[in-house]
């Protein structure tokens, strides 16, 4: 994980961003890159909202960008959602343009076995200062402002309220949200997907939801965790505060495999 002198000071504005590009923004509904800017219209979010495809001039009545370069102003998060072998080559741009933090939607990192892919984007982060959700992750959501990086069909339709969810897998993330939204009547207050975790981990999110005001229970699914001992200390102290519910998967014999 990438240290930096006040984590839950920075990793507020990838909560609660005052400009998002959307990197591989599509004109074609059912793509990830228009589901995720048809969210963030539905959700109301109020930020300056850019997306960033060569190929297009306008999407969903939006100004397109032909890159990340030519966005005018400050940028505070890129969610990139191009495909894998195309990240370092987006992170570079985000760097010069001086992003603070990135969501990488796309999947065929680590979790492919592809590694030096996922350590050359690291690296280039690492160098800029860029903070990294992902990759691989169905990112974030912030029910107060309308910040989401989430491709989830519907996800507009989510209620406010004082659950926080934090999750490892982007595919039961993405089921278990369109499941709450379908058929749950509790609101929820910010969602996290954590993805490959190549930087932002659990214990640093577990840290801004203990003192997010927004939220009242926080509920974790967690495959594995990468320090053990710093994720326990954290979890005690969170949990008296807060309600603090968590899914191990893995636990069983074919949970494992």
């Amino acid at each position: 994980m990438l240290k930096h002198a006040n984590e839950s000071s920075g990793i507020k504005l990838l909560f609660e961003p005052r400009s998002v590009a959307v990197i591989g923004a599509s004109r074609t509904p059912g793509k990830l890159g228009f589901n995720i800017l048809e969210n963030l219209i539905d959700l109301g979010f109020k930020g300056q909202l850019y997306p960033v495809n060569p190929e297009a001039t306008e999407i969903l009545g939006m100004k397109a960008y032909p890159q990340v370069d030519s966005i005018p102003g400050s940028l505070d998060v890129a969610v990139i959602a191009t495909p894998a072998p195309t990240v370092p080559e987006v992170m570079e741009s985000c760097a010069r343009k001086g992003v603070k933090w990135v969501v990488i939607i796309s999947s065929g990192f680590s979790e492919e076995g592809n590694t030096a892919l996922e350590e050359r984007m690291l690296k280039i982060a690492k160098e800029a200062g860029i903070r990294i959700v992902g990759p691989n992750t169905t990112g974030i959501l912030n029910t107060a402002n309308g910040f989401t990086s989430s491709f989830v069909p519907g996800i507009g339709r989510a209620k406010r309220g004082h659950v926080a969810i934090v999750a490892q897998t982007g595919v039961f993330l993405g089921y278990m949200l369109a499941y709450i939204i379908s058929s749950q009547q509790f609101g929820l207050s910010k969602v996290v997907g954590l993805g490959n975790k190549c930087d932002v981990d659990d214990v640093e999110v577990l840290n801004y939801l203990g003192q997010d005001p927004d939220t009242k229970v926080i509920c974790m699914y967690i495959e594995g965790v990468k320090n053990g001992r710093s994720f326990l200390i954290t979890a005690r102290k969170v949990s008296k505060k807060k309600p603090f519910l968590v899914l191990k998967s893995g636990v069983t014999e074919k949970g494992a495999k």
